[in-house]
């Protein structure tokens, strides 16, 4: 149903997707895969944007640049954020536990 809708509400609706969903959203047809796919870019930017990987400076700086989209694989930088908030996570409990 995601790829019945306009482009534009399909792609923010899988920005909201949790960052582990987003490779399993992308299985569920060949239509969602191609929207993923397609828009991958905005999509990982946004989620970037939701989960707060990215300061108020940057996002300045970000929009002051029409080719700084083009540089940041946001996808990359979503998955390294991911692994460290994980990482501090696990961290955290091992301490509280020990």
């Amino acid at each position: 149903m995601l790829h019945l809708l306009p482009t534009e509400i399909a792609i923010e609706i899988a920005s909201y997707l949790p960052l582990q969903s987003l490779y399993q959203a992308s299985l569920v047809s060949r239509e969602w895969h191609g929207l993923i796919a397609d828009n991958e870019q905005t999509i990982y930017r946004n989620a970037a944007v939701l989960h707060r990987f990215l300061l108020h400076v940057d996002l300045e700086a970000e929009s002051s640049s029409p080719t700084s989209d083009k540089k940041r694989d946001w996808k990359q930088l979503c998955r390294r954020r991911l692994e460290i908030v994980l990482e501090i996570l696990s961290t955290s409990k091992t301490r509280m536990e020990g």
